[in-house]
């Protein structure tokens, strides 16, 4: 959501830092010390508008640099992942049931 609202790249999303956040305003600006055209001499700022604050500040941590933690990302995305049989509307194809048997199988050896 916050890459999306944001217009921002995957990659510059994962580098996201709350160092480099400026929450002043109503439209927080958000300017990455390292960037693709920093060689330039370019500035790179990126508003943060207030429909993406609220899913940034969820992963606002006071022990972590980096805003997106990997280790917080794996295990949101494995739980997602779990309970997506659960939720399923429509009935798995064999090709399928074979292919996720094989990749379980896979991760066992």
């Amino acid at each position: 959501m916050v890459q999306w609202a944001c217009g921002m790249r995957p990659g510059e999303a994962c580098r996201i830092r709350r160092s480099e956040i400026d929450q002043s305003g109503t439209v927080w600006l958000w300017s990455p010390g390292k960037h693709k055209t920093a060689n330039r001499r370019k500035l790179l700022v990126k508003a943060i508008p207030e429909l993406a604050q609220p899913h940034l500040e969820r992963w606002f941590s006071d022990d972590a640099d980096y805003v997106f933690r990997h280790d917080q990302s794996t295990r949101i995305a494995r739980q997602r992942e779990m309970d997506r049989p659960s939720t399923r509307k429509t009935k798995v194809f064999p090709s399928e049931a074979k292919r996720v048997a094989a990749r379980k199988a896979e991760r066992a050896n």
